[in-house]
């Protein structure tokens, strides 16, 4: 009856070790497989990049959705649960990688990716999101599909690429763009509303310091259009907001400092 219980307790004893033993091996397997499948993508991912795209035209290749930045830097590539950017410059800006932790950013919406840059992509920066975050995949692309104009942050250098016929193409590749519909926005006259916001800007300083200053950065919030005007004579920072009608034309506009 001892033995017997001496012998229960040994096996269960020896069980409690092994478990951990398990979990570690089946999670190194898990990993390795992961890092085997990221780098069999990378190269994958590259030969899909169809380099005909253009900017502001979307075109599918081997069920990756992709499209041309303005500059023709880089391709911005999406299929379900996953974006991809292609580096079209030769170079690594970040050095030869064979798998390097990255990030990029679509309009503000961080997303975790691996990059590779080496041989195997001729010598051209990829960034990939393998699948890991695909919530945030999914807020990232419909970011997209809700503005005319995309920022995108990749391999250190800001581009700008446009949704153009991207909610025709797509769809059928990138499920969570099915029965997609962009908040209806007001066509905003860019001439009035600048004109109004410089009018604004006038009467709070003067037309001479309205000249020089840098009305180039705006952001659309709704009825509304948020300048960021920089004044170089006194290195400051306003902020005009101008109010849009029904029409797209202004209808009154507002200063407030920033700070310099």
């Amino acid at each position: 009856m001892l033995n017997r219980k001496l012998n229960i307790r040994l096996r269960h004893s020896l069980n409690s070790h092994c478990i951990p033993s398990i979990i570690i091996n089946n999670t190194v397997r898990s990993f390795q497989r992961s890092v085997m499948n990221t780098r069999a993508l990378f190269p994958l991912l590259f030969t899909v990049a169809s380099f005909s795209a253009s900017a502001g035209n979307w075109a599918v290749k081997n069920g990756w959705c992709q499209t041309m930045t303005e500059d023709g830097q880089a391709l911005v590539m999406l299929k379900n649960g996953t974006i991809g950017i292609t580096g079209l410059m030769q170079g690594c800006p970040n050095g030869v990688q064979t798998l390097l932790g990255s990030r990029i950013s679509i309009n503000g919406n961080l997303i975790p990716t691996s990059q590779m840059c080496n041989q195997q992509t001729g010598f051209r920066a990829v960034e990939v999101e393998i699948g890991q975050a695909p919530e945030m995949v999914k807020k990232a692309v419909h970011s997209i599909a809700e503005r005319d104009v995309s920022v995108l942050q990749a391999f250190g250098v800001r581009m700008e690429f446009t949704r153009g016929d991207m909610l025709k193409v797509c769809p059928k590749f990138v499920t969570s763009l099915a029965g997609f519909s962009p908040k209806q926005t007001t066509t905003i006259n860019k001439d009035s509303v600048l004109q109004a916001a410089r009018q604004a800007y006038a009467r709070e300083y003067d037309e001479e310091t309205t000249e020089t200053a840098d009305f180039g950065s705006y952001e659309v919030k709704g009825n509304k259009v948020e300048f960021e005007v920089f004044n170089p004579e006194d290195r400051a920072y306003d902020k005009v907001t101008v109010t849009v009608g029904a029409d797209g034309n202004a209808t009154g506009a507002s200063v407030e400092f920033i700070g310099k």
